[in-house]
């Protein structure tokens, strides 16, 4: 506890302060004489040779004031002689601000945190500036997490420079207060005064993460990985700030590692998988992508939706869609609500990619019920799309039955209607393709093929037309 009043007197701790003459102490610190004279005091106490007879007393140049009372008592280790008498000096003398300070730290010594905190009040009160009160009220909140607190009670201090502290703290509490600009300012000139401090630049890459920029965030995270945090968090944090630049793989290379496994982390990076054919070669993803940081994530114990979610958008920005569809299926149960539509939206792609037309659908359509605004206009491509997959596989029936679906979605659609009329026309269905395709020049008279499609059309009547009638 007797840390939060580390600052109070710094100045005590200047070895070169007994030399200097009492004009100079005192422009240094108001009570700087009063420090030197108490330390002579105790020190000659401490090393005299002889005992005090009877009612002896040492002789001093100036009797002790009350608040040099109640500091010897303090120093001494005596708290509750020294809450005494300082309290009587506040009493009396409540503008004595040296003595409120040395006061909030007897009680803190005496166990009672509560009057110390109420002392160190009475000072930023009296004077918001005034710096070791400042610090110390600061501290105290910080660690409650009172960050709006903390904001209050710094931001009149003015930060010079090397304020490390004063800089960390009130930088930490704006960005926690969402102040990202002013936390941006703060926290920029805590790390100009002390760049060793990992926690400021993570700090840092966050902001820049919430402001959309993201290599300066990739930058600030790196600088704290190479200061020493090696954390999940981390690593997520990375992860995430590499996809949002769409470096998934990065400069995917092959190279030998004897004894490797795929999907392992080992020195040169991120194992994907074996190279074909080849003997302990690798497709090797290096340090600076997602997929390297998501991995480690992972492979720390960050057991996170969404880091899983990331692990599975990662591979789908790759186009490794196998891969992908095994990710989506793993967090499928863990899924938040409020990520549910997105999830079932990326999954159906991953589906489609991998040639699941069925599940493609299936997943699009739950996502259209979860969002209706967002998902149900893009069901008449999905449709579409499923029926390409069927073209492609060779099946026509599916591929028509789907394109019908697509109609049906949205039949004033006169591309669809078009495209749905060519299939059934290569299937020989030759009335129903008319059908589409005069619907289609209802639509849009103007078709870039109207004249091929008026011929076609002609023809199917003239065949179907029996003898005798017009």
């Amino acid at each position: 506890m007797t840390t939060v009043f580390s600052s109070f007197h710094e100045p005590e701790r200047r070895s070169s302060l007994p030399r200097r003459s009492a004009a100079a102490l005192s422009a240094i610190h108001p009570s700087a004489t009063q420090i030197v004279r108490r330390f002579t005091l105790i020190l000659a106490l401490a090393l005299a040779d002889v005992a005090l007879a009877p009612g002896q007393t040492l002789a001093t140049p100036d009797a002790p004031e009350p608040c040099e009372c109640g500091r010897a008592a303090l120093l001494s280790g005596d708290h509750a002689q020294a809450v005494k008498l300082l309290e009587k000096v506040v009493e009396s003398e409540p503008g004595q601000l040296d003595c409120w300070l040395l006061l909030a730290q007897a009680y803190e010594l005496s166990g009672r945190p509560d009057e110390s905190k109420r002392a160190l009040q009475e000072i930023v009160k009296r004077q918001p500036r005034h710096r070791a009160a400042a610090m110390a009220l600061a501290r105290r909140c910080f660690d409650r997490l009172a960050y709006a607190k903390v904001i209050e009670i710094l931001e009149p201090l003015r930060a010079g420079a090397g304020d490390y502290e004063l800089c960390h703290l009130l930088g930490t509490a704006l960005f926690h207060e969402g102040k990202l600009d002013e936390a941006r300012r703060s926290l920029t000139r805590a790390v100009a005064s002390d760049a060793t401090h990992p926690q400021d630049h993570s700090l840092l890459g966050s902001i820049a993460m919430e402001q959309g920029r993201f290599a300066l965030a990739v930058e600030a995270y790196e600088r704290a990985n190479r200061l020493g945090r090696n954390d999940a968090v981390l690593h997520f944090e990375l992860a995430t700030a590499y996809f949002r630049l769409r470096n998934y793989l990065g400069d995917v290379r092959c190279q030998t590692v004897k004894g490797g496994e795929p999907d392992t982390i080992a020195e040169p990076g991120y194992l994907i998988e074996f190279v074909p054919g080849e003997c302990d070669v690798f497709r090797i993803s290096p340090p600076r992508s997602a997929v390297f940081h998501a991995r480690m994530a992972l492979y720390l114990g960050l057991d996170s939706p969404k880091l899983h979610l990331l692990w599975a958008d990662i591979w789908l920005g790759v186009r490794r869609y196998a891969r992908a569809v095994a990710a989506y299926s793993e967090i499928e149960t863990r899924v938040p609500p409020s990520r549910r539509g997105a999830y079932c939206y990326d999954y159906a792609r991953a589906l489609l990619g991998a040639g699941d037309a069925e599940g493609y659908l299936a997943r699009l359509q739950e996502a259209a019920k979860i969002d209706p605004a967002a998902y149900v206009p893009l069901l008449g491509q999905a449709y579409m799309n499923a029926a390409e997959v069927y073209n492609q596989e060779g099946n026509v029936r599916k591929h028509i039955e789907y394109m019908r679906l697509a109609v049906q979605h949205s039949p004033t659609s006169s591309d669809l209607r078009y495209r749905l009329g060519n299939a059934l026309w290569e299937d020989e269905r030759r009335e129903e393709a008319a059908l589409q395709w005069r619907i289609l020049l209802e639509l849009q008279p103007d078709h870039r093929d109207r004249t091929r499609l008026l011929g076609l059309i002609q023809a199917t009547r003239t065949r179907t037309t029996p003898a005798g009638r017009p």
